[in-house]
């Protein structure tokens, strides 16, 4: 066996792992949103659509829907420029200026971490 299948059976059974942590939570949670009991049981005792009709009869779910979606689209619409352009500007350079431009990004998330943790170990004393 060589490196690259040892690898691609690796990647295969860690694929496997996230699929079969991710997949049985939504078997269960899509069978038990069509019940037509009060609280939510599994498995579902009878048939009906009552928990979608207070979801879209609902005008605060809708309000609250439409601004999730709003802000969704515009982050889409932020991000991917940026990113692209980010992309477009790290491979298309030479010198100092690509390393800098791939210590940039990260540093806002390892910034965002460190500064996460401290605000959380500083409530804890």
């Amino acid at each position: 066996m060589t490196r690259t299948t040892a690898a691609k059976i690796v990647f295969g059974g860690y694929i496997g792992l996230v699929l079969a942590f991710l997949i049985p939570p939504f078997l269960i949670i899509l069978p038990m949103s069509f019940s037509a009991t009060r609280f939510l049981t599994f498995p579902p005792p009878s048939f009906s659509l009552r928990w979608y009709q207070e979801f879209f009869g609902s005008e605060t779910w809708m309000n609250a829907t439409a601004i999730s979606m709003m802000v969704a689209l515009l982050t889409v619409a932020i991000a991917t420029p940026v990113g692209t352009a980010t992309a477009y500007a790290i491979a298309h350079t030479t010198g100092r200026l690509p390393r800098l431009l791939h210590i940039t990004p990260s540093t806002a998330f390892r910034n965002y971490r460190i500064g996460s943790a401290r605000q959380r170990r500083s409530r804890w004393q």
